[in-house]
């Protein structure tokens, strides 16, 4: 029964924080092509990323081995300083793209926010301190802008890394595939 107890407030939350990103998206839709060149160059960014040791890998095999001594370290570090490069240059480009997308939304629901407040009744803004609800406005205000920078910047990016590394492994060996996702749900679970 505490279990079940336990169960519920953790599944309002959930409910709570799906409904909160469900609320932010017509305002990221507004700009929806600022947010899919930012999200384009989100794409580009981690391929170039995941393709750094694939391409190192063909420039290697590819060498005769009469010409390793002079070609191998000028070819590596220039498709490694271009890769390296492209990743860097198209994660700033979508960090450029989305963070006026970002403001604008931020901006848009505090002031609803604020309409909100100034068309509450007089009895309201009697019986309450609404002069601290602007600095819980301004708190909700900076949890939106956390919310869209760790959805954007770190939990999309990664789950599109695992998702590429896990194709090429695919395409590479199935075994190769198994021994990381073995290896990667073993370090989730808690030791014995």
């Amino acid at each position: 029964m505490a279990a079940h107890h336990n169960a519920a407030p953790t599944q309002r939350l959930r409910g709570n924080e799906w409904r909160a990103l469900g609320t932010l998206v017509p305002y990221l839709l507004e700009y929806k092509w600022r947010v899919g060149i930012a999200l384009a160059c989100l794409v580009t960014a981690k391929l170039a990323n995941v393709t750094v040791p694939l391409i190192m890998k063909e420039v290697v095999d590819s060498l005769d081995p009469r010409l390793q001594a002079l070609a191998v370290p000028a070819a590596l570090l220039a498709i490694y300083g271009v890769l390296r490069f492209s990743t860097t240059l198209f994660g700033e480009l979508r960090d450029v793209l989305f963070v006026r997308v970002a403001q604008r939304a931020i901006r848009r629901v505090a002031l609803g926010v604020f309409r909100h407040l100034h068309s509450l009744s007089l009895r309201f803004h009697l019986d309450r301190q609404t002069g601290g609800m602007t600095r819980d406005i301004e708190r909700g205000t900076r949890g939106i802008s956390t919310l869209l920078s760790y959805l954007i910047f770190s939990i999309l990016p990664v789950i599109l890394e695992f998702s590429l590394v896990a194709a090429v492994l695919l395409a590479r060996n199935l075994v190769f595939l198994g021994v990381v996702l073995g290896h990667g749900f073993r370090r989730l679970l808690p030791p014995y």
